[in-house]
């Protein structure tokens, strides 16, 4: 998110996490189910803001840092 301005789509996020070897469509030994815990729980601990992208069809979403993220 940084290096890509404080704002970046959904897709390149899970793009760029698969290419470290995290799949989301699987289940994590560590981390569990790994798209609920980045657009769930990161969104809910304020950690990331997960916003919808106007106009966009299919609809799109993007990542922004949350607040907690500016804080720590």
């Amino acid at each position: 998110i940084f290096m890509k301005g404080n704002c970046v789509r959904e897709d390149l996020i899970f793009t760029f996490l698969c290419k470290l070897g995290l799949n989301i469509r699987e289940t994590h030994g560590l981390f569990g189910n790994t798209k609920k815990l980045i657009t769930e729980v990161f969104v809910r601990e304020k950690y990331l803001e997960y916003r919808r992208i106007p106009f966009t069809e299919p609809e799109e979403h993007e990542f922004l840092w949350g607040p907690r993220a500016f804080l720590e």
